[in-house]
């Protein structure tokens, strides 16, 4: 137990924390004490330009790529039937076409996937 009344791992050996007092944070390891003045690993310019980068265009990049492939997969999808109507009914079955086309592809690849091991 610590001072405080904690339990704690106790490891022994030299430079040990549980004979100054204090809790070991890991069994297998001894911890420097914190420093007061640490360097930041980064400068404000950098984490600004993370927060605006991670905020902003990663959601738009990936919004339009998701969206693109959408597209394009409507698009073969399309063209893969041959008895299309005109209309809503069309575009629906184009639609039909394309989660089938993602289902085969997504089953396809996990089939690779399970008889490479």
């Amino acid at each position: 137990m610590d001072t405080t009344g904690k339990a704690c791992v106790q490891v022994t050996g030299p430079g040990n924390c549980s004979t100054l007092g204090l809790c070991e944070r890991k069994s297998t390891c001894y911890w420097p004490p914190p420093v007061d003045n640490r360097e930041p690993y980064f400068s404000q310019a950098e984490l600004d330009a993370a927060t605006q980068w991670c905020g902003k265009v990663v959601p738009a990049l990936i919004f339009v790529f998701f969206s693109l492939v959408i597209a394009g997969l409507t698009a073969v999808a399309w063209t893969q039937n041959q008895i299309m109507s005109d209309g809503v009914q069309g575009a629906f079955q184009a639609m039909d076409l394309t989660f089938a086309n993602l289902n085969i592809l997504s089953s396809t690849s996990e089939t690779k996937h399970v008889n490479n091991f």
